[in-house]
């Protein structure tokens, strides 16, 4: 029963290997619960996307797997590249969370008997399945650097891999594994991708507003930013496009301030970027009421903002906004200082009140 079984099994492997080989666009996998057994192919497609019959999963992960490791252990290299190619991608693709089967696909490719575009897309198609493997991001990040070593054709791959990072993200929240894969793929891609990724996390997190994975990816993206500006060599049109909807917001939000002549044009880019996320972040705790991770994420910019108000470089932040005496010799009026503490006790006085009507809306 077992052999009838395997027999099966290896015709079954077969056909996943060919439809992979002869259709590019497929896109997801999943498992059928079907239980009972028909005088039919377990594999079904239908618009490109890919299910297979739960009745012979552990069949066909059994063939695979023992065959796998007898052709490890004897044999100790890859000689039939097809043969080995055909079991692992069945025992990839019902469970990618061995090491060993990842580390001989490398070897495959290392060989030059397989393709690594083919596997990008191979275990995209994975990635709909098990959003969160680990190893399977470890696998795709090898892949990338490989590819850019051998200076092949690579002008849209990150920005590629940064949709597939977003898209196994939709499907699990959470997804740590994914948003630390996009997070290396953003370094991979600065500073091209800053102002599309700037633009496409604030989307997320007010669709997203639980996920703190998504949140810590922002934190992220901010701080690249920062270094980015800091480093003197920015793109004038990429900060103005990112400052086109910064601008608005911040003179919106920093009426609270205007004993302390604090505007849009008062104060520094780096801060404003932060006033700004300040004020995208109430929108949402107003309009969301309960959810740790807003206010989580509110810490981050705070513990930022004081980090930028007491840095000892930035002296002009604490000066006299005005000491020109006026045009009849009359002594000027004292003009309120910008300082740490009027500011600091403005800003307190909000969130107080914030967090009081936030607990009123809760309960």
């Amino acid at each position: 029963m077992q052999e009838e079984f395997y027999a099966a099994a290896e015709k079954i492997l077969s056909d996943l290997y060919n439809l992979f080989s002869k259709d590019p666009k497929l896109k997801s996998f999943e498992i059928l619960p079907v239980v009972q057994i028909e005088n039919k192919s377990p594999i079904h497609v239908e618009e490109h996307c890919l299910a297979l019959e739960s009745w012979c999963v552990p069949h066909i992960y059994c063939y695979a797997y023992k065959n796998l490791m007898n052709h490890r252990q004897i044999k100790g290299k890859l000689r039939d590249a097809e043969k080995c190619n055909t079991l692992l991608m069945g025992a990839l693709l019902l469970n990618p969370d061995i090491t060993t089967f990842w580390n001989m696909r490398k070897e495959l490719i290392r060989s030059g008997k397989l393709d690594p575009y083919f596997d990008l897309h191979f275990t995209s198609v994975i990635l709909t399945f098990k959003p969160k493997c680990a190893d399977l991001y470890a696998f795709r990040k090898w892949i990338l650097k490989y590819l850019v070593q051998s200076s092949r054709n690579n002008e849209n791959l990150f920005e590629n891999e940064i949709q597939i990072c977003e898209a196994a993200a939709d499907r699990y929240s959470n997804n740590y594994h994914a948003w630390t894969h996009r997070i290396w793929c953003l370094t991979q891609s600065l500073p091209n991708s800053l102002q599309r990724e700037w633009a496409a996390s604030m989307k997320w997190v007010q669709r997203h507003v639980s996920d703190y994975s998504g949140f810590h990816y922002r934190q992220k993206l901010i701080t690249f930013l920062l270094s980015y500006i800091d480093s003197r060599s920015y793109d004038q049109e990429v900060i103005k496009l990112i400052l086109f909807s910064v601008d608005e917001a911040t003179e919106g939000f920093l009426h609270n301030f205007k004993t302390y002549e604090l505007t849009a044009q008062t104060i520094p880019l780096t801060l404003k970027i932060f006033v700004y996320e300040l004020s995208l972040n109430s929108d949402l705790i107003w309009n969301f009421v309960g959810h740790e991770a807003l206010w989580c994420h509110r810490r981050f910019i705070f513990h930022e903002i004081k980090r930028l108000l007491l840095d000892s470089n930035c002296p002009k932040y604490w000066g006299r906004l005005d000491t020109s005496n006026p045009a009849d010799g009359t002594p000027p009026e004292k003009t309120p200082k910008i300082g740490k503490h009027s500011v600091g006790k403005r800003w307190t006085a909000f969130e107080i009140f914030l967090e009081h009507n936030s607990r009123i809306l809760r309960d």
